[in-house]
């Protein structure tokens, strides 16, 4: 089922956007270990210390 959102609204016009959720099927889970591993990480490449 698409969702629409406005993006701006007048008198006279709206503007929408059409957002359509891709179904795929998960593969694995990641637990939430393995998740906060993967932020610090991706923190530290950008020079963000932690």
């Amino acid at each position: 089922m698409p969702y629409f959102n406005i993006l701006a609204e007048t008198n006279k016009n709206t503007v929408v956007t059409e957002y359509k959720p891709e179904s795929r099927k998960v593969e694995h889970y990641r637990n939430e270990a393995g998740l906060e591993a993967e932020f610090i990480r991706l923190l530290c490449e950008k020079g963000m210390s932690i």
